[in-house]
């Protein structure tokens, strides 16, 4: 399962259901989220696709005689599973044999400006806590580094805060994190 919030989704409940049903589910926590450590500034709103490489191949060695592996992507997750699949093309891994998105955020960075007030602004400041506050000791000290992170934690919405933020996240421009993000892009 590949999502942003674990419940924020039902989630849960899914991976119930899954269970009862026989299937074995794994959930690929994303870099920056939960309380796994952030080992490097190279992130993504939108999840890593090299990440969820990594974490499917180390499900797939821990199970092998699994007959078959199948992804869920949910809201942001849906995002990563999409372009995870769309990256690797014919060189992804063989053994994905379904994939399933349900509420899938693409048409970066037009989608950012479409989220609502309130939550816009919300959403901002929670990306700024878990890519950047609360990671601080991940990033090179360096000129700017702290005016950068003040100036993505201090910005209104998810636009204001990408445009921030992207030199912290490894990008050379906002257009190159926002294209690394969108699934159709």
């Amino acid at each position: 399962i590949l999502a942003g919030d674990y419940d924020q989704y039902g989630l849960s409940a899914f991976a119930r259901a899954a269970r009862l049903r026989g299937w074995r589910v794994v959930l690929h926590a994303r870099r920056g989220h939960g309380d796994l450590p952030f080992t490097t500034p190279r992130w993504n709103t939108a999840g890593n696709t090299s990440d969820a490489n990594d974490a499917l191949r180390a499900v797939r060695a821990r199970h092998p005689a699994a007959a078959a592996l199948c992804i869920a992507g949910f809201s942001a997750g849906s995002g990563l599973m999409m372009r995870f699949l769309g990256e690797l093309g014919d060189a992804g891994p063989q053994f994905v044999r379904a994939a399933v998105a349900v509420s899938p955020g693409y048409a970066l960075p037009d989608a950012w400006t479409r989220v609502r007030w309130p939550f816009n602004g919300l959403l901002a400041k929670k990306c700024a806590w878990h890519f950047l506050e609360r990671h601080r000791e991940a990033y090179a000290a360096g000129a700017g580094v702290d005016a950068e992170i003040a100036a993505a934690a201090a910005a209104p919405d998810l636009l204001g805060f990408h445009a921030a933020a992207y030199r912290l996240a490894g990008f050379a421009s906002a257009a190159e994190m926002h294209a690394a993000s969108d699934p159709v892009a």
